[in-house]
């Protein structure tokens, strides 16, 4: 996407990378950029993150590649280990040899669409859980005060016209710019964006302005890192390195994590929380399995909300929507408003119901942070038993399974164990990692068919329970054997299952 501030023959890279040691003088022109050799076209800049074959460094010149970038000698490499079998110094474009090819990436793809972020109010919401819901809860709460918003989340991208699948959730440069500026284009004043850790720890985001950062609460296994001190160290860093002196912070004051943050930096800070002292705060008053009511508490105001997004963590979650937009200057009746008006996030503790007698939810949990939240949700509002048919996907961690199924055990009557998505693991493997994480005498069940779980579990529930269907979004599950894929969502196998076995009222008849 042109910019018109951006000269129709291209942006200058010495300019654009200041810090990078050029080969020679010559200077560069670029109109676009590639991480792929094969999608190069006349001036682009090529940007090589990691490693390119000399194969490939060719193929980005054919394709017209203006320039190419490279990691330099000042991150521990030669510029030549950046190509393999490559002699570069007779190369037909000038090379850009920089600190960390992902931030000159970030950098270069903002300047060519006219770095938006320098015009929107961006908000990060990042964290160990509640990301998903609290973007959405803030989106909306800006769109009924009035500030058209755009959205960036793990459920879908909104560039305040158009609504598409969301991209990967590792927010790649050449993706977030052109959907930032469409969005200003557009006329959005504002702009939502859900930042895993991961993305948060990288260079992805380093040319994009934030102009608030939420943090929803802080867990090891949610960064990199060893012990608290390094996480708390980490996220000091990048406080300081994404958000400018003047950008609010958005923090969970009832994590011991956040808590410690707060000693640390000097950002004008909105605090949140339920149990201690904080500027925005909640009484929970009734929760239920459909809903729950709370009161919201900023300075001298106090507003009921009752909202159709169940559990304390949803809680949270709406403190922390409504303490950015206090930070903003909504109305607080519009914040209600705005809260009040989602009334289901998909996959996250979203009901399925077909007229049966007891409560089924299917909820994407995937670790033991995400799942004892859900399990907690549905024990403060069950009358009856909890029911869990759950599993992890292949490819992860697998240190962590046992994690999920010990929290399972604690927080659930009856567990099944299932397959998730497997990848390039045997399903029956990744059902003994999580079976050892029960520590008691009973053992879960374990079916590994997800379909068939999940139709045990729903035909052992009765009258008041509560059935927790977890670990999974919508997922195409590819069958390596046949070569043949399958769309399986719990929702709808959940629908058609509780269709199946839930008895229909006999129809009335007026007596003769």
């Amino acid at each position: 996407m042109w910019h018109p501030s951006v000269p129709l023959n291209g942006l200058s890279l010495r300019e654009l990378l200041p810090d990078a040691d050029g080969w020679g003088e010559r200077d560069a022109r670029v109109t676009g950029c590639s991480t792929v050799a094969t999608s190069c076209k006349p001036g682009d800049a090529f940007v090589v993150v990691d490693r390119v074959s000399a194969t490939a460094l060719q193929t980005a010149l054919d394709q017209g590649a203006s320039a190419v970038v490279v990691r330099s000698a000042l991150a521990g490499h030669e510029p030549e280990d950046a190509i393999d079998d490559s002699g570069t110094s007779d190369l037909s474009v000038p090379m850009f040899r920089v600190p960390d090819p992902q931030a000159a990436l970030s950098r270069i793809c903002q300047a060519l669409v006219g770095r938006p972020s320098e015009r929107l109010k961006v908000v990060g919401v990042t964290g160990a859980h509640g990301k998903t819901t609290t973007s959405c809860l803030l989106a909306s709460i800006l769109g009924v005060g009035g500030l058209p918003t755009g959205v960036m989340s793990s459920l879908a991208w909104f560039d305040g016209e158009r609504t598409t699948a969301a991209a990967s959730p590792m927010l790649a440069p050449q993706a977030v710019a052109p959907w930032l500026a469409r969005m200003e284009s557009n006329g959005c004043s504002h702009a939502v964006m859900e930042i895993v850790p991961d993305v948060l720890e990288s260079e992805l985001l380093d040319s994009v302005q934030l102009d608030c950062l939420c943090l929803t609460g802080v867990q090891n296994n949610s960064w990199r890192f060893d012990t608290p001190a390094d996480v708390i160290e980490s996220l000091e860093q990048q406080v300081h390195r994404h958000l400018p002196p003047h950008g609010m912070l958005a923090i969970n004051a009832d994590d011991a994590g956040c808590q410690e943050l707060l000693n640390r930096i000097q950002h004008p800070t909105l605090t949140i929380g339920i149990k201690n002292s904080a500027e925005i705060t909640a009484e929970i008053v009734e929760q239920t399995p459909y809903d729950q009511t709370f009161l919201l508490c900023a300075g001298n105001e106090t507003i009921p909300v009752r909202t159709r997004l169940i559990g304390t963590h949803n809680v949270y979650n709406s403190l922390a929507a409504a303490a950015i937009s206090l930070g903003y200057g909504l109305d607080p009746i519009d914040i209600v408003r705005g809260l009040e008006r989602v009334e289901v996030i998909s996959n996250r503790l979203q009901r399925v119901d077909v007229g049966q007698p007891y409560n089924v939810f299917v909820d994407a949990a995937n670790n033991s942070t995400a799942m004892e939240a859900a399990l907690r949700a549905l024990h403060q509002a069950a009358t009856g038993r909890v029911i869990c048919v759950f599993g992890c996907d292949g490819g992860g961690d697998r240190f962590a399974r046992p994690l999920v199924g010990r929290i399972v055990e604690q927080f659930s009557d009856l567990a099944i164990v299932t397959s998730a998505d497997p990848h390039d693991e045997h399903p029956e493997d990744i059902l003994d990692d999580i079976s050892d994480g029960f520590r008691g005498p009973v053992k879960p069940w374990t079916i590994e068919d997800r379909s068939d779980a999940i139709r045990a579990a729903l035909s052992l529930a009765q009258e008041g329970d509560s059935v927790l269907i977890a670990g999974r979004d919508a997922v195409i599950l590819e069958e390596a054997e046949c070569g043949k894929s399958s769309y399986q969502d719990d929702r709808e196998i959940a629908r058609q299952i509780l269709e199946e076995i839930t008895p229909r009222p006999a129809p009335f008849r007026a007596a003769a």
